[in-house]
């Protein structure tokens, strides 16, 4: 009989991947692709992708992992602008294949058949879906060299006035996917000012997570 030593659980550091279960309690539409949380229905795309489906409440689910990096530790503060990631008031790391969503203006677009998107390892699915096309800068290249009358635009997000966490309009309104924060990274030990403007940011973490009572 033979055994195989497991890796050593260890802690998490600054720009670490890490796997993670679907978070509790999050309003959500399944579909047969993919799962669309409430508040990403304000795209008319996704709306009508979601169109007849019940709207429910996910509990914690094991079964479901999600693979994310980690880009800011307890005590740090995290703010993003004009989609570069700011720690600490110190750029952050920025990963060789760090992607931005493309849409395609002018041009031939025909040209952009599936397989050589998949040459490039684009994924196809939101570009045949939604029109939008997920790239690194060597993908962007190889997009340009198939047809250079392409225009290739980062696109300006739909309106994104309570879309964005903490997905409170009136005292967040004016955040975005690119220009975020900043926001404090709660750290134990440490302990920060709760008033009627910020608590939105840390209610659900003490309610659902700590499972404290909120007054």
């Amino acid at each position: 009989m033979s055994y195989t030593r497991l890796p050593a659980i260890t802690k998490i550091q600054r720009n670490d991947p890490f796997v993670f279960n679907w978070p509790v309690g999050d309003s959500v539409y399944l579909t047969k692709e993919r799962s669309w949380a409430a508040f990403q229905t304000k795209d008319p795309r996704v709306a009508a992708e979601v169109k007849g489906s019940k709207l429910i409440t996910r509990p914690l689910d094991k079964k479901d992992h999600y693979i994310k990096r980690c880009v800011a530790m307890p005590g740090d503060s995290l703010q993003i602008i004009n989609r570069q990631l700011y720690i600490n008031g110190a750029m952050g790391h920025n990963p060789e294949h760090m992607q931005f969503n493309y849409i395609i203006k002018g041009g031939n677009t025909s040209t952009l058949n599936t397989k050589k998107l998949k040459s490039l390892g684009i994924n196809i699915n939101d570009f045949t879906n939604y029109g939008v096309l997920s790239m690194d800068n060597k993908q962007v290249e190889g997009i340009k060299a198939m047809s250079p009358d392409l225009v290739l635009e980062i696109p300006q997000h739909y309106d994104q006035r309570g879309n964005t966490f903490p997905n409170d309009p009136t005292n967040f309104g004016n955040w975005s996917y690119d220009n975020f924060g900043p926001i404090w990274i709660p750290k134990a030990g440490s302990s920060t000012a709760i008033n009627h403007q910020n608590i939105v940011l840390y209610s659900r973490v003490i309610g659902v997570y700590e499972h404290n009572k909120l007054k």
